[in-house]
């Protein structure tokens, strides 16, 4: 059996601009100092919050989110997430 949807929903609006990190337990970013390196993977963003097993880090737009994942990613400056 495929199950396919018909539409895929629009992001809700409160999510615009952020991104979600998962933390591999004793990575580098469970510990102290990991806002820093956030700041220095990602650059300037409006803020970080740390949840169980995840950082959000907001963006002033998605498109500015969209652009530091992408610059990361190419940089590799995230191996422990």
């Amino acid at each position: 059996i495929v199950i396919r949807h018909r539409s895929v929903p629009a992001r809700p609006a409160e999510l615009d601009g952020e991104v979600v990190i998962l933390v591999e337990k004793g990575g580098g970013l469970d510990g102290a100092g990991a806002e820093a390196e956030l700041r220095s993977a990602f650059g300037a963003f409006e803020n970080a919050r740390f949840e169980e097993g995840r950082w959000r880090v907001r963006f002033p737009t998605h498109a500015a989110a969209e652009a530091a994942v992408e610059a990361a990613t190419a940089a590799d400056a995230l191996p422990g997430a």
